[in-house]
């Protein structure tokens, strides 16, 4: 690899999205750089043309960084950095919660592990009050920012609330798991999240789930697009159903159920 040619596109992505983006979103950018340059013939022609601006090779993948970056930051979380499941759910919150809470009594849910958490188990041990205290709540969180402040919240959580920074697809999952001691009594979370790992890290979401190691799985999409509010929910059901059915045929899971709400759809499956 030509390391005179990732410099010469680190600063040419650097100029496209600017200081502040290509910062934040170093790991990704780094990531799409080495992967480009891992490809004989996009060396070869990127050195051949000598000026990178006008390389086909390089709008491709700066168009590639530029989708990638977009879903890390507008779908999970805003400017703020509050997690766009809170804010995207809105009116809606006090509905999801108590959607989770009847789960729990239903399931007799003692453990939750939250793939890409978010300030989700704030709001969810306010709302559960002195149910809390039964509940082991293990929080997989990526954003720094966000951990930390779970981490502080935990202290004074009512519920034995873990933080844990990790990104969604960490292969620290299975040893995660390994710390529940009741399988048949825990609920992992998938919230607003798992079809956005397939489109920007490709996940195989076969063995994703296979690695999940709770007896219950709760997944959801929104029926709404994030920006332009566009509805959707006909692809993400047909998401759900299609990886749902796949679980089922090969028996990861045992049993799934599709349940519509207003602002999302969810799928509850059964190991």
């Amino acid at each position: 690899m030509s390391e005179e040619l990732k410099q010469k596109l680190a600063e040419l992505v650097k100029k496209k999205i600017g200081q502040n983006s290509y910062e934040r979103f170093s790991d990704i950018i780094s990531e799409e750089i080495n992967k480009a340059l891992l490809n004989k013939k996009i060396v070869e022609s990127l050195e051949r043309k000598g000026k990178l601006d006008d390389a086909s090779e390089v709008k491709k993948l700066i168009k590639k960084i530029k989708k990638r970056i977009y879903y890390s930051s507008r779908v999970y979380y805003s400017a703020e950095g509050e997690h766009v499941s809170i804010l995207e759910r809105g009116k809606n919150l006090t509905a999801i919660l108590e959607f989770l809470k009847k789960l729990m009594i239903e399931k007799n849910i003692n453990t939750i592990v939250d793939i890409g958490s978010g300030t989700f188990p704030i709001y969810f041990d306010a709302f559960l009050g002195e149910a809390s205290p039964k509940l082991r709540y293990y929080a997989i969180e990526k954003n720094k920012k966000i951990y930390e402040s779970l981490l502080i919240y935990s202290k004074k959580s009512k519920m034995l609330l873990t933080p844990i920074l990790a990104d969604a697809d960490t292969d620290s999952l299975e040893e995660i798991y390994k710390n529940i001691n009741n399988y048949d009594k825990s609920l992992t979370l998938l919230l607003r999240i798992l079809h956005t790992l397939y489109r920007t890290k490709r996940l195989n979401l076969v063995e994703f789930v296979e690695k999940i190691g709770s007896k219950y799985l709760l997944i959801s999409e929104p029926k709404f697009s994030l920006v332009k509010k566009n509805d959707i929910s006909k692809k993400e059901k047909a998401f759900l159903l299609r990886l749902s059915n796949k679980l089922k045929a090969n028996g990861t899971i045992s049993d799934f159920e599709i349940l519509d709400t207003e602002e999302e759809i969810f799928v509850l499956m059964t190991k």
